[in-house]
């Protein structure tokens, strides 16, 4: 029998990215919504750095 176990670690070899890949067409077959994606706001001064920030995403008309 094939044992399962769990890997701890702090490198990500293409995990987040295959994550992202199943989930996303998970949850567009399930509800249709295939408008995801990312969310990027940047406040900066006249020198160009950065004052603020906010990251996140939408989908389905929400964001987060």
């Amino acid at each position: 029998m094939d044992e399962t176990g769990f890997i701890v670690s702090d490198t990500d070899n293409g995990l987040r990215e295959r994550l992202d890949k199943e989930i996303n067409a998970f949850n567009a077959a399930t509800t249709g919504y295939t408008d995801g994606g990312l969310l990027c706001i940047a406040v900066r001064d006249n020198a160009g750095d950065l004052s603020a920030g906010l990251f996140g995403w939408t989908w389905g008309g929400c964001g987060h």
